[in-house]
C-alpha cells in the first residue's frame, strides 16, 4: 500500500490526530518515514502494528503494558491475557452480584404502586445492610422464607407480649412451648442453618435499621433469648454442639400434625393396638429418622434428653399421654411384624 499521511491514518483507523502524535511522542507507533515537508508517513507494516495495538486496548491493557509487550516480541502475551482474564471473571462475578441483589431490591420494593424516595432510600440502605453479614443467594432464601412465614410471626410475638406482661420465668411452661415455637419458626426461615441464624441475630443486635418488623424488637429479643437458652443448656446434658448442628430442625409443621393426627385418634377410643395407630407410629419413626439423618446414637441421646429433661418434655407437642400411646403403638407395630423395638 502507498505511504498514509497522519491525517489518512487517523480517519482509516478511527483515531484522532492527536492519538497517532502521542502514540509516536511515547514510542508506541513511530511512522516509518517523513515527508520532505516533515509530515508523518506510515506503510503497511505500521498499519499492521496500529490494529494490534487497537486490539491490546481492546483487551483492557494500558498504553504502557502494550509497548512493553511489543517491544518483547509478545513474549509476555499469555500473562497479560491470564491477568485480563481473571480480571474479567471478577467483573463478571460483581456483575452477576449487582445483578442478584437489584432483584431483591426489585421484589423488596414490589408494592404495586411507585414507591416514594424515602421507600427506595429506606431499602436500599437496608440491603446494604444485609449484605454486610450475608451473601446475595443466602439472602434470597432468608427473604424469600420470610415472606412465606410473615404471617406467622406476629401471633407469636403477640402471645410472647402477653407472658412478659405477666411477668412470667422463663422456665415456665408457656414461656418455653413459646421459646420451642420461635426456635422451630426461626430454623425453618433459614432453611435449617444455624451458622446463618447466628448471624442474623448478630446482625439485629449491631444494627438498628434491622429491627422492628413483625414487631420483634430487643426487648422481645432478650426475654424470648433467655428462655431459649434454658432450653439449649437442657440439650446440651445429653447433645454435643456438634449433635445440635446435625439435627434437622425444619420438621415442626411435620410433628405437629403429627401429634394433632394422634390426639385425634386416641379421642376416638383407640388403644394403640390398630392398623391406624401403627401407621402413625410409622410416621413417627420416620420422622425421628430424619430428624436425627439415620444417626442412632444420635437418636437414642436426643430420646433421653426429650425423656429426662421437664423442660424440655413439658413443653413437647405431645402431652403424656400421647406420648405413651405412640410408645405403645410402636412397639405394637414391631411386634406385629417382628421387629426389635430399641428406639421406642
Amino acid at each position: 500500500m502507498s505511504l498514509l499521511k497522519v491525517g489518512e491514518l487517523a480517519r482509516h483507523s478511527g483515531l484522532t490526530i492527536r492519538t497517532l502524535h502521542h502514540y509516536d511522542e511515547i514510542g508506541l507507533l513511530k511512522p516509518s518515514a517523513r515527508s520532505d515537508g516533515g509530515y508523518r508517513l506510515y506503510d503497511g507494516a505500521d498499519v499492521a502494528r496500529l490494529h494490534g495495538i487497537q486490539a491490546l486496548r481492546r483487551l483492557g491493557l494500558t498504553l504502557a503494558e502494550i509497548g512493553d509487550l511489543l517491544s518483547r516480541d509478545g513474549a509476555s502475551l499469555p500473562a497479560i491475557i491470564d491477568r485480563q482474564l481473571q480480571s474479567l471473571d471478577r467483573e463478571i462475578t460483581q456483575a452477576s452480584e449487582l445483578r442478584a441483589r437489584l432483584t431483591l431490591v426489585q421484589a423488596a420494593m414490589a408494592s404495586g404502586s411507585a414507591p416514594g424516595m424515602d421507600d427506595w432510600l429506606g431499602t436500599l440502605s437496608l440491603m446494604s445492610t444485609y449484605g454486610k453479614y450475608f451473601d446475595t443467594e443466602e439472602l434470597r432464601v432468608i427473604l424469600g422464607n420470610l415472606k412465606r412465614l410473615a404471617s406467622e410471626w406476629p401471633p407469636l410475638v403477640a402471645q410472647i407480649r402477653e407472658q412478659m406482661a405477666q411477668d412470667a420465668p422463663p422456665d415456665a411452661v408457656a414461656v418455653q412451648r413459646l421459646a420451642r415455637e420461635w426456635m422451630d419458626l426461626s430454623i425453618r426461615w433459614m432453611d435449617g442453618d444455624m451458622d446463618r441464624l447466628m448471624r442474623w441475630g448478630r446482625m439485629y443486635r449491631q444494627e438498628s435499621i434491622t429491627r422492628g418488623r413483625h414487631g420483634i424488637d430487643l426487648e422481645v429479643m432478650d426475654y424470648i433469648g433467655r428462655a431459649i437458652e434454658l432450653r439449649l443448656a437442657a440439650m446440651r446434658r445429653y447433645l454435643s454442639e456438634e449433635d445440635i448442628v446435625r439435627i434437622d430442625k425444619t420438621l415442626a409443621p411435620q410433628w405437629r400434625e403429627l401429634a394433632e393426627d394422634v390426639t385425634a385418634l386416641i379421642e376416638r377410643g383407640s388403644d394403640g393396638h390398630c392398623e391406624e395407630a401403627h401407621a402413625l407410629a410409622r410416621r413417627w419413626d420416620a420422622l425421628c429418622e430424619r430428624m436425627v439423618r439415620g444417626d442412632a446414637g444420635l437418636r437414642r441421646r436426643m430420646m433421653q434428653a426429650f425423656e429426662g429433661e421437664p423442660l424440655l418434655r413439658d413443653a413437647g407437642l405431645f402431652s403424656d399421654e400421647a406420648r405413651r400411646f405412640i410408645r405403645r403403638a410402636f412397639e405394637s407395630m414391631c411386634a406385629v411384624h417382628g421387629v426389635d423395638a430399641h428406639v421406642a
